[in-house]
């Protein structure tokens, strides 16, 4: 059995898919009007605005620059430039340093502009995998962005060969002066040196003594230049603190505050894991899981102040990016003070080095220890002194040279035009328009809440007994605006065969008793009921059946104007004793087809009481058993009590109910009421089904029977 049954699901599963795919469709097709009219709007709005917006250009620029330029070797300060980042440049690019110069660049072309202005213009971004930034000014000129971009380039080139230059000359005074001093050393320590041979002479030291010596020696020469690296970088913080200085002074107080408090915070941490670190460099620890784990952390901290300063900036409204200034001098701050403290460090270390081998040294004579010591400081200080020469010589070149590490390799071009771009506008516009007009579609299609299909009179337990094609004008006669009516039959004509279907269905369900006194109604006015009992009528009809119309309606009846026939002398005449029921009576003949009608007659003073009388009832059962069928088309049931009175004397009702028209409350409110009377409801018709607009063809429509 399961075997059987789950394939059957699943194909119940794909064709009921397969239908909610096909009314989707449907929807759209029956919508295609407003579908067009709001993409084409779209576009048009679109155009318009591609059409009035001034035009846009851009050029690019590249710049290369050289993380390994360094101006010194040894000595750190001679190779900040090394330790810069990418991300680092572009802040400065952005900052009023770089953009205040461009604009003056500006001004003397005669063209003003802000930095603000200048910085909205202006995108840079990093060139994947390599050490290019790459520069996007726009503008609404070609030659004004031309200019704008060479003025910026030219800014940033300035400004580092300024910095480049005046590194390299407050570097090239520290060494003059250093060599200086070491010249000096050197000169001092060779006059002691002689001094010494001539009053004690010559001494004589053991291979292990000189070998003690060497190391001393070499210990000392790094001690030398740990001091020399020590008082460079004390300079270099010296610097960066006025320079913080003067940025802080441009930042909101409670901003510098802040930042401060922070600042402090790093370093404290900074410093004792630098510290952490030189230890365990110094115990041959380097490359552990240790040190990386401290060097780790270093990182994450530096990330912080970046964020720190990031989040800042944004709170602040920092639109000149001197926050940006002030981040990577307090970077750079806390990267001199850390590496301070981590050559004082080195330092101490370094001397507790020398002063384990000179516990060695010791055992020799006051003269031989003497000698070892003048030996050992001859040797530092040539040491030290080339090394400081070296250093200066680059310093001069660097000097002479006045370049900084920035390279132009692509040059800013003559800008070209990028906006608007109309033809990629117009086709968003035309995607964006369909989506639009697709999504209100189906959201009004969701929003709707009347009776469109099968499925949902199944849910308010209403029998579909049929449904009804929407009206084709050219296959009907049109007495009056509201009733049509068929004008003949035909085999293959989908209206008729849908009333053929509603008989069928009739018979089909009540296949026990076949009701014969058909009442048909509807839940709100404007539903086609009249039109549906003309035609059933003429169908049961033409098939050769008896059939009696009975126009109950006295409110508002349709059925005289439809056949074009006077509306007195009819049913209230009747029931009245005005005129007998014979003279009532009209038989209507086209095509062929005769159909006896009772017309509505003039409107009673109480119509609930006509239709509650002995006399309608006689009519009732005279009329069953004169005629195979009879119809009586009664008024809404929120017109009228008859539609609930009436149906009690017959076999039961027709609930006619139009497609996409009726709301479900007004179903759901009249079934109600139907059931509360007791009113056997027969099945439901729907009418003015529109089968294409749902995806389907007529033989989904009517193809359903009852049961």
């Amino acid at each position: 059995m399961v075997n059987q049954v789950g394939p059957q699901v699943a194909d119940n599963q794909s064709k009921e898919a397969e239908i909610d795919l096909l009314q989707m469709v449907g929807i759209l097709r029956r919508k295609w009007i407003f579908l067009a009219v709001v993409t084409v709007f779209t576009v048009i709005v679109a155009g318009v605005i591609s059409h009035f917006t001034p035009p846009t250009y851009e050029t690019t620029a590249q710049l290369l620059i050289d993380q390994s330029s360094s101006v010194g070797g040894e000595l750190a300060f001679l190779t900040t430039q090394q330790s810069d980042k990418m991300e680092n440049r572009i802040q400065v690019i952005t900052s009023p340093i770089v953009l205040d110069r461009a604009v003056d660049y500006l001004q003397g072309l005669g063209e003003e502009f802000t930095a603000e202005q200048l910085r909205s213009r202006l995108t840079t971004s990093i060139v994947a995998r390599t050490d290019v930034i790459e520069l996007r000014v726009s503008g609404d000129s070609p030659e004004v962005t031309k200019y704008t971009a060479e003025a910026i380039v030219a800014a940033y080139q300035g400004y580092s060969e300024n910095r480049a230059k005046e590194q390299a000359v407050r570097i090239q005074a520290f060494l003059e002066e250093q060599v200086e001093r070491s010249l000096q050393r050197v000169e001092d320590a060779e006059v002691a040196v002689r001094d010494f041979q001539q009053r004690v002479g010559i001494i004589f030291l053991s291979s292990e003594e000189a070998k003690v010596n060497q190391h001393i020696a070499g210990l000392e020469s790094q001690l030398m230049n740990a001091e020399i690296r020590l008082d460079e970088y004390l300079m270099r913080l010296d610097h960066t603190m006025q320079e913080l200085e003067r940025v802080r002074g441009e930042l909101p107080r409670s901003t510098s505050i802040s930042s401060d408090q922070m600042v402090e915070e790093l370093q404290r941490r900074l410093v004792e894991l630098e510290g952490t670190r030189i230890e365990y460099l110094s115990r041959g620890l380097g490359g552990s899981p240790e040190v990386r784990q401290i060097e780790n952390r270093i990182a994450a901290m530096t990330t912080e102040i970046h964020e720190f300063l990031g989040e800042l900036a944004l709170d602040t409204g920092d639109t000149r990016g001197t926050l940006n200034v002030y981040r990577e001098l307090v970077l750079e701050q806390i990267t001199v003070t850390v590496e301070i403290n981590g050559l004082r460090n080195r330092i101490a270390l370094i001397v507790n080095r020398i002063n384990e081998y000179q516990d060695q040294m010791w055992r020799l004579s006051d003269k031989a220890f003497e000698y070892a010591r003048l030996e050992r400081d001859v040797m530092v200080s040539n040491q030290t002194y080339s090394m400081l020469i070296q250093e200066l010589e680059r310093s001069r070149i660097a000097v002479e040279r006045e370049m900084g590490d920035v390279q132009v390799i692509r040059p800013p071009a003559l800008a070209k035009q990028i906006g608007p771009r109309t033809r990629l506008n117009l086709a968003i516009a035309f995607v964006l328009g369909m989506f639009v007009s697709v999504g209100i579609v189906f959201l009004l299609e969701f929003m709707d809440n009347t009776v469109k299909g099968r499925s949902q009179l199944e849910m308010l337990g209403l029998p579909l007994l049929g449904v009804i094609p929407k009206v084709n004008t050219a296959k009907f006669e049109s007495n009056s605006d509201q009733c049509l009516f068929l004008e003949g039959t035909d085999a293959t004509d989908p209206v008729a065969a849908a009333y053929v279907r509603v008989e069928s269905n009739l018979r089909f369900s009540n296949f026990e008793k076949q009701p014969k006194v058909i009442a048909t109604t509807s839940a709100v006015p404007g539903e086609g009921k009249s039109t549906t009992a003309l035609n059933f009528a003429y169908i049961l009809a033409h098939s050769g059946q008896k059939v009696l119309l009975i126009d109950g309606d006295l409110r508002k009846p349709m059925l005289h104007r439809a056949l074009g026939e006077t509306r007195s002398p009819g049913l209230s005449e009747i029931l009245s004793a005005q005129v007998d029921r014979e003279d009532g009576i009209r038989t209507v003949n086209f095509n062929d087809v005769r159909v006896d009608v009772i017309t509505a007659g003039i409107r009673p003073p109480s119509i609930v009481n006509l239709f509650r009388s002995k006399q309608f009832q006689d009519l009732l059962l005279q009329a069953r058993n004169d005629y195979d069928w009879v119809i009586i088309d009664l008024p809404p049931i929120q017109a009228g009590s008859e539609a609930l009175e009436v149906p009690m004397l017959s076999d039961g009702i027709l609930l006619v109910i139009e497609s996409g028209q009726t709301p479900i409350q007004a179903i759901q409110e009249a079934k109600k009421q139907m059931d509360q009377a007791g009113v056997n409801i027969l099945g439901a018709i729907l009418n003015q089904y529109d089968a294409k607009s749902m995806g389907y063809g007529y033989g989904y429509g009517y193809g359903y029977g009852y049961g």
